[in-house]
């Protein structure tokens, strides 16, 4: 279908054309209109409206046209659902709709669903470098946390017999990269962004894994306070632009913050270090609090998402960082900030 592969080459302006010139009803352009400008939210009411009436008043698809409109009506929902981080009212959808694998992964992906990701990837043999980054992510995981125990079980702090399988998963992500990289024109489209965005994942990746290899060896000597401050420090550097779509940031803070609390788990059930050394690291890995309120600042001031906002700021509420004066009073500031209309 001619809009699909404008969508794979990140053609918006095309794909819009070419639904608009086939759509029949008025809502479709409106709800299209809006998604141009970057008005999910609205565009989402106009779909979810639409789709609910035509489930009430029990009308017949009784047309190709008619059939080809409502279907554009859900890959648009879930265009929005996309951008405005719906990813639990995603999953619920690919649930019920057991062809949309690639939708249900991305969701297990994004709500760190690990026992989904390899059961989707057993079934349906997805090979390209999101699965494989959502695979390294999954290994790096069962360091801490073994297949079948769940994280308030008791396990063994370190398991190095994941290291080699993490190590495998990096290389075949680095491969699927430079393959699909030049697959690309050699002239940069709009296409080599979201490539981009998955190199910016991978290298991240790579630095994650040594910062919980180096953490593993510093803990394990009794009385080494680990410093991590250089790979963090070149994270808070490296963030997208305040304009860039609220799915980039997305993507980059959901890894960053599975990786932080990675190493916040590695640091509290360590059994080298005492209580008070314990107490004493998190000042080296404030770097998750830090990481929510950027996002929630981003999601409220550059994309006028207060909702998305105020649910980043409620969740931060349950960090142990949040104790701390510093993010307390920024926090509070946020949630006033955010609750201004």
């Amino acid at each position: 279908h001619l809009a699909e592969v404008y969508a794979h080459l990140e053609e918006s302006d095309y794909r819009v054309g070419v639904i608009n010139s086939r759509a029949r009803c008025l809502p479709t352009a409106a709800a299209l209109s809006l998604m141009q400008h970057s008005h999910f939210g609205s565009a989402k009411n106009v779909l979810v409206s639409n789709l609910k009436a035509l489930q009430a008043q029990g009308m017949r698809l009784d047309t190709e046209e008619r059939r080809e409109e409502v279907t554009w009506w859900e890959r648009m929902w879930i265009d929005c659902c996309r951008e405005l981080n719906r990813w639990n009212s995603l999953h619920e959808v690919s649930q019920a709709a057991a062809r949309r694998s690639r939708l249900s992964l991305q969701c297990a992906a994004k709500l760190q669903h690990w026992g989904d990701i390899d059961r989707l990837l057993q079934l349906h043999q997805i090979n390209e470098p999101a699965t494989k980054l959502c695979q390294t992510y999954q290994s790096l995981h069962e360091v801490l946390y073994p297949k079948g125990q769940l994280e308030t079980d008791s396990r063994p702090w370190f398991r190095t017999e994941k290291l080699q399988e993490i190590d495998m998963h990096c290389a075949e992500v680095q491969r699927l990269l430079l393959q699909s990289w030049r697959s690309l024109p050699s002239i940069p489209t709009d296409a080599h962004v979201p490539l981009l965005l998955q190199f910016q994942l991978y290298v991240e990746l790579l630095e994650g894994y040594k910062l919980i290899l180096h953490l593993a060896k510093k803990i394990s000597s009794p009385g080494e306070v680990p410093l991590v401050r250089t790979t963090l420090n070149a994270w808070r550097d490296r963030l997208p632009n305040d304009c860039d779509a609220i799915s980039c940031w997305n993507d980059l803070f959901v890894w960053r913050n599975f990786v932080f609390s990675i190493v916040q788990s590695a640091v509290a059930s360590c059994p080298h270090l005492s209580r008070e050394e314990k107490r004493l690291l998190p000042p080296f890995l404030q770097d998750l609090p830090w990481t929510m309120i950027r996002f929630a600042a981003i999601t409220r001031s550059a994309h006028q998402l207060k909702d998305i906002s105020l649910a980043l700021l409620i969740k931060l509420q349950h960090l142990p960082a949040f104790s701390q004066p510093a993010y307390a009073q920024e926090h509070l500031a946020a949630l006033v900030r955010g609750f201004r209309v």
